[in-house]
């Protein structure tokens, strides 16, 4: 008897949840598709969000397939574009965020499933963005005044604000490079330089193995790439001649997620050999300079012929979006189109010379300098889009070596060298022995933090 009241008390319980869950339905279907998840490729409250950065917005349903770009808004503002998928909305980011800034993403409420019934209402999603990071590279002096305890040099991790975290430590380091994902770091061996990569996820260290052993004079990574580039020569002292001249400058590429080192070579399948390397954002096109100061495109998979751009003095790298590189020549400044070929000459209107100029995101910063009763002083300006300029920085007592800008412009690190300085003969990446890294405001030119230190990378 208990056991058939029993039977009936759970057949009447699973009728009433069943109605439940069918009227849950029914409404939840009546109601239009809704937001199940938001994600991001790469955590804002870890890394900075740059051009290309992507946000993933799922729905409890298939979507009807249609452009949705006019539904999808960011407070502030920012430009983007999407991608409709069956029950998702791929939103790619079109310019960098503001750094240590509070966003709130809105989505409909005119976003259709394949029934044509919308969003019931407008969702919302709020998001904090980080304070820029940055890696840069501090070495240890004391041989200079012949202390017998030596220390290392160390790559460190750190942020506007932030307390640095030490990466990688070794008795000398030549060089590195470094975006939001690895960095690369080339040490000196006895008889060879070599290559360790970092995963900065992970934090796990990776050796490289290398085609060519000799040294590394050249070291680049691309802000989204996954493939470094390097230029390396065999050591005069343990090779011959013949082999040292087919092999020096020789650039090869290394996968960071694999490890698998490539080579490239030209239309003869000669060696390429370079004296500078510049990679594009995205990693795909890769700038470098011959022996003979001539410039060409090539790629770092080794899948199509170098491509002539013309000799310059210096490369300033690429732009944002790619699509033109500043050259130095010996009449000023050239921009040159990646799109079509085209070149035309770049000035700004600062005081004394025009040293170097930084564009990053519709802003541009332009470096000068004056020299008068033998002292020099170095200018930053700032043009913003409407052609605005203002003075950002200056300073005379210690020169300024170089500068870089984050990615959302909001700071600027500067390289300084103090007069009279001693330069170590670490080549072919000689430092002066206490240069210093400043962190400024770029639109007050307040100096926030100032650390020993050197190459400065910001991560995107």
């Amino acid at each position: 008897m208990r056991t058939r009241l029993f039977e009936k008390s759970v057949l009447s319980f699973s009728v009433v949840l069943g109605l439940i869950i069918v009227g849950i339905s029914i409404v939840l279907y009546n109601n239009g598709p809704r937001v199940r998840l938001v994600t991001f490729d790469r955590d804002p409250a870890q890394t900075s969000l740059s051009r290309g950065s992507s946000v993933t917005v799922r729905f409890d349903r298939p979507l009807e397939d249609r452009d949705y770009s006019n539904q999808i808004s960011f407070e502030p503002e920012v430009n983007v574009s999407t991608q409709t998928l069956p029950q998702a909305i791929i939103i790619t980011l079109e310019e960098n965020l503001d750094s240590s800034t509070s966003y709130e993403l809105s989505i409909g409420p005119d976003v259709f499933d394949r029934t044509g019934k919308s969003m019931r209402s407008t969702h919302t999603h709020q998001f904090d963005t980080t304070a820029p990071r940055f890696v840069y590279l501090e070495r240890n002096y004391e041989e200079f005044d012949g202390a017998e305890d030596m220390q290392d040099d160390t790559v460190w991790l750190s942020g506007v604000g932030q307390e640095p975290e030490a990466l990688f430590s070794h008795p000398v380091i030549t060089m590195f490079a470094a975006n939001d994902q690895y960095v690369v770091i080339a040490t000196r061996a006895e008889d060879e330089d070599l290559l360790t990569t970092i995963n900065l996820e992970t934090r796990e260290q990776r050796q490289e193995e290398l085609v060519l052993r000799g040294r590394i004079n050249n070291l680049s990574l691309s802000p989204r790439g996954e493939v470094a580039i390097y230029s390396i020569t065999p050591d005069f002292n343990t090779v011959s001649r013949e082999y040292f001249n087919r092999f020096a400058n020789r650039v090869d590429s290394i996968s960071l997620t694999t490890g698998q080192t490539v080579s490239l070579t030209d239309e003869n399948d000669f060696f390429i050999k370079v004296t500078s390397i510049d990679l594009e954002n995205n990693g795909q096109v890769a700038l470098v300079r011959d022996l003979e100061d001539t410039f060409y495109a090539i790629s770092p998979y080794n899948d199509y012929d170098p491509v002539l751009v013309g000799s310059y003095i210096e490369s300033l790298g690429f732009s944002a979006d790619g699509t033109s590189v500043i050259f130095r020549n010996i009449n000023g400044f050239t921009r040159y189109s990646v799109v079509d070929g085209s070149t035309g000459p770049v000035d700004y209107p600062v005081t004394g010379q025009l040293q170097s100029i930084r564009e990053q995101e519709g802003v541009v910063f332009v470096s000068s300098g004056t020299f008068s009763g033998g002292a020099v002083r170095n200018f930053i300006t700032r043009f913003d889009t409407t052609d605005t300029a203002s003075l950002v920085w200056s300073g005379s007592e210690e020169s300024l070596l170089s500068f870089n800008s984050s990615y959302d412009t909001g700071y600027l690190a500067l390289q300084l060298n103090p007069d009279e300085c001693r330069f170590d003969r670490l080549t072919p990446n000689a430092q002066c022995t206490n240069t210093l890294t400043a962190i400024v405001d770029s639109e007050t030119g307040n100096e926030l933090q100032r650390f020993d230190g050197f190459d400065l990378v910001w991560l995107p």
